[in-house]
């Protein structure tokens, strides 16, 4: 594991596959709390449970996808960048008093978060392989597994303590989630720079030999 920890762009990756667990999670309860206050409760709790558990539904899809693309640190980081301005898009719309069908609209958006975040974590294992060699490989799938497994307990909780601290704003809390994008995405894009000097060079050494 201290192999695995000391590879600065090992270390990247996961620091970036934490930012996007927390952020895939951080929202969920602060959603149905605000669902709970809407005139259409009832509606909107069972609609937030339900987009909630979809995203788990099309895992063989979103780990397929993961698979066909080719430049997969670039992808990672267009994701992130995509969550965060899903997540702007929520602090603007949840500013003011949202009608039901602005509301299912924030649902549509933060299932396009949790599926493409799923299909980022399916990304990260072959971009590992470009850094460890094959036998820490199972290690790092592990340690990844272990650190998502945490915060799919613990990163709602989190989310409730900052929504609690900051008087239940909403707004402000998918600012801080937007945050949590634009980490992932600043640490995946200083792999992606040094991948692709790495395969540029050896795409100028095949041309030139």
């Amino acid at each position: 594991m201290k192999t695995i920890i000391q590879n600065s762009n090992i270390k990247k990756l996961l620091l970036s596959n934490v930012f996007n667990a927390f952020g895939n999670q951080i929202f969920n309860i602060a959603l149905l709390i605000y669902a709970s206050n809407q005139s259409y409760s009832v509606l909107a709790i069972t609609l937030v449970t339900w987009f909630n558990f979809l995203p788990d539904l099309f895992a063989p899809l979103q780990g397929f996808r993961a698979d066909n693309i080719a430049k997969k640190s670039a992808a990672m980081w267009k994701i992130h960048l995509l969550q965060a301005a899903i997540f702007l898009v929520y602090a603007m719309f949840l500013r003011l008093n949202i009608t039901f069908e602005a509301f299912v609209f924030l649902l549509l958006l933060g299932f396009v978060s949790d599926y493409y975040g799923a299909v980022a974590n399916y990304l990260s294992q072959p971009i590992a392989k470009i850094y460890l060699k094959e036998n820490n490989i199972r290690k790092f799938v592990n340690f990844n597994t272990t650190i998502n497994r945490i915060i799919s307990v613990v990163g709602q909780s989190i989310g409730l303590i900052i929504l609690t601290f900051v008087h239940h704003n909403y707004a402000i809390l998918a600012l801080i989630n937007a945050a949590t994008f634009i980490i992932a995405a600043l640490f995946v894009k200083q792999i992606s720079d040094h991948h692709f000097k790495v395969q540029s060079a050896k795409q100028s050494h095949q041309t030139f030999s």
